[in-house]
Formats: C-alpha cells, sequence, structure tokens
C-alpha cells in the first residue's frame, strides 16, 4: 500500500474513534454532543497531518562531503567488537 494512502486510511480511523471518544465524554460529561466531531477532527489534523514529523517521517538521504566517507561505510568494520575478547595492545 502507498504510504500515502495509508496515511488517509489512518486519518480516517483516528477521526471516527476521536468522534467516539468525543460523545463518551460528552455523554459522561453532560455537554454537547459537539465535542464528538471536534475531538475526532482534532485527532485526525494531528496524526494524519502529523506537524511535527513525529509520526510519518522519511528517511533522508545523508549526503557527505566530498572526500569523507559515508557513515554507514565507516561503520561496517569498526561497529562490532569480538564480545569478550581484550582489545590489543
Amino acid at each position: 500500500m502507498n504510504r500515502r494512502w495509508l496515511r488517509v486510511v489512518v486519518a480516517v480511523l483516528w477521526f471516527w474513534a476521536g468522534w467516539a471518544l468525543g460523545n463518551i465524554l460528552a455523554f459522561c460529561l453532560g455537554i454537547s454532543p459537539a465535542l464528538g466531531p471536534l475531538l475526532g477532527a482534532a485527532l485526525c489534523g494531528l496524526i494524519g497531518g502529523d506537524p511535527f514529523h513525529l509520526i510519518w517521517w522519511q528517511k533522508a538521504e545523508r549526503h557527505a562531503p566530498s572526500g569523507v566517507a559515508h557513515s554507514s561505510d565507516d561503520k561496517a568494520g569498526t561497529r562490532r567488537n569480538d564480545v569478550g575478547t581484550a582489545p590489543s595492545a
């Protein structure tokens, strides 16, 4: 599934969940049932829109300056040390 469509589907589901939660809260607190769609729209905007890029982040390609090894290249041999052996002198 395309990430864009997944985002739309998840936003719609959060809208429905927020609407239901808002209606439950409105019923329990004895306030206007308009809280349901308002809470649903707020959750839909926060989850679907993700203004802080906390949920729907995209992996950014890192470009190293010329003459500098990429971070994945220089860590390949040094990242994993032999566990249980003393470092050589």
